[in-house]
């Protein structure tokens, strides 16, 4: 029995062990065995005689005394061939996994040293890796040691567990593997996809806000909007701005869908992400100066981590409000929204499980509250009917993820803690539009934008999941400060100024991300 000094607080011990053949040697085995169930993983170097039809007696005790299962593990003897030369696992096969244990250079007798072959030799490197496993998990128990040096050991003989080489090979790369920060890369998608539907979502609400005129809408990566458009033209009776259209009330719909992409970082595969969503809202309050509505909506979102073995999906439920004022040059606007995700993640590129006899599947499901707040100020430059926006723009967001646990993915499932995200971006831009083109009892305008902002804040999503109480700090991609953001939009409007539909297209740029948004809307005024 080995003692673990570095722990004295916390005995743990690996207790590696042959049987003898008396009464007494088997009770007080089996007194010892008992006792050190709770601190102890007690291995067994099964009989090296290959000729046995199944696993020795005291290799294979659990299947006589089943409280023993947990911290049991039987090892079997494996040439540098992978050629089984002991006893095969048999029924002890759950519990049971090869070791190298043929030509081993090990001490000896005295002082001296040689080569030697059995499963005496191989059971110490089995011992050797629960001690490191120790080390990187001082918080499991027993049990769940056991379950790590068999869930990561290499497959051989037939596949899955099999009567031969039970589990596999052991396997102290996999066993290592399993803290490597990618292991919780597909949670931090989350983040994105949440920022990435809320973006969406005030994109359109923006639009809205120039329904009637030559509204706009925005959409940014990991939820950072576009510069909203102001619905601005030039009174006729006066060269005061106001509203089109805009003295009555109106109902209105939004349908969009987007797609983003992020780059590949040293702790993540990238990522690309599809989000669709529909939109109604009222105008209820609508004047020649100001507008003020209210909105709901549904958004799917879908990531996928690059080459497609993780992905996550997020349903989200949208409420918002709007505000537009219109003064003699100046126009202002606000948007804020909250939404609620109800999110489901699919983790299959699991980081110590390359090549084991299962092939573990996580999964899990997540609640998140988010919000957003979009504003924008700036002047209408009247120009040869032509109309010239300078402005600036501040967009503040944030994202809650409650805790939750993984299942399915065997000893490698992760519990992932609550975590917080906050995010702001604010900076300059411009926007044209063009005069109405009138033709067959209807008018068509298009408008063009170009902005930059500099995202302040966490641009980073980050979730510390924990595997066997031991934490695993994932960091996600950074997509860079600088944002280049570029729009465009057909508005199209019967005569009557109160039926009008509306196509954009908007593109955002970052040093290791971009996104693209088609929307479309139909308004109906009363």
């Amino acid at each position: 029995m080995l003692s673990d000094p570095g722990f004295p607080t916390d005995p743990f011990q690996v207790l590696a062990a042959r049987t003898g053949d008396t009464a007494a040697n088997w009770r007080a085995a089996f007194t010892s065995m008992l006792r050190a169930q709770e601190h102890s993983v007690v291995i067994f170097a099964a009989s090296n005689d290959p000729g046995l039809v199944d696993i020795d007696l005291s290799a294979g005790l659990p299947l006589i005394l089943p409280e023993l299962r947990g911290p049991w593990l039987a090892v079997v003897n494996v040439d540098g061939n992978g050629v089984l030369q002991s006893v095969h696992c048999g029924s002890a096969a759950q519990f049971c996994l090869a070791g190298p244990g043929t030509g081993i250079f090990s001490s000896d007798l005295g002082s001296s040293y040689s080569v030697k072959s059995g499963t005496s030799m191989a059971t110490p490197h089995v011992a050797g890796a629960v001690a490191i496993a120790r080390e990187m998990f001082p918080r499991a128990t027993p049990t769940q040691l056991a379950a790590l040096i068999l869930q990561t050991a290499t497959d051989i003989g037939e596949p899955g567990v099999d009567e031969e080489f039970g589990w596999g090979m052991l396997n102290l790369g996999n066993i290592a593997a399993t803290l490597d920060p990618r292991a919780a890369g597909a949670f931090a998608f989350a983040s994105a996809a949440q920022f990435e539907a809320l973006g969406q979502f005030g994109s359109a609400l923006a639009a809205q806000l120039g329904s009637g005129g030559s509204g706009g809408s925005g959409v940014g990566f990991a939820g950072q909007p576009e510069a909203r458009y102001a619905s601005l033209r030039l009174d006729e009776r006066a060269a005061r701005v106001g509203f089109a259209a805009n003295r009555a009330g109106a109902l209105w719909v939004t349908a969009f869908h987007g797609r983003a992409r992020l780059g590949a970082g040293p702790a993540s595969p990238g990522m690309r992400t599809r989000a669709d969503g529909v939109i109604a809202g009222l105008d209820v309050l609508a004047t020649e100066d100001w507008r003020l509505g209210a909105a709901a909506g549904y958004s799917r979102s879908t990531t996928h981590s690059r080459g497609g073995a993780d992905t996550s999906e997020a349903r989200g439920f949208h409420l918002a409000a709007y505000a537009d004022w219109t003064g003699e040059a100046i126009f202002a606007r606000a948007v804020g929204q909250v939404g609620m995700f109800d999110q489901t993640f699919l983790r299959r590129a699991i980081p110590g499980a390359v090549g084991t006899s299962a092939t573990p599947v996580g999964r899990s499901q997540a609640s998140s509250l988010a919000g957003e707040i979009d504003g924008r100020l700036g002047v209408t430059l009247p120009l040869a009917g032509h109309t010239i926006q300078p402005y600036v723009s501040f967009v503040g967001r944030f994202r809650r993820t409650e805790a939750f646990q993984e299942t399915g993915a065997g000893i490698f499932s992760l519990f992932v803690p609550g975590s917080s995200q906050m995010q702001a971006e604010a900076g300059p831009g411009i926007r044209w539009a063009s005069p109405a083109v009138d033709f067959g009892g209807a008018s068509a305008r298009l408008a063009l934008d170009l902005g930059y902002a500099r995202v302040m804040g966490s641009r980073v999503a980050g979730f510390d999941a924990q595997l066997l109480g031991t934490r695993i700090a994932q960091r996600g991609v950074d997509p860079g400060p600088d944002v280049l953001r570029v729009g465009s939009e057909l508005v199209l409007q019967d005569a009557n100024e109160r039926l009008s539909a509306t196509l954009a297209w908007n593109g955002r740029f970052q040093r290791r991300a971009e996104s693209h948004t088609l929307s479309a809307r139909l308004r109906l005024a009363f």
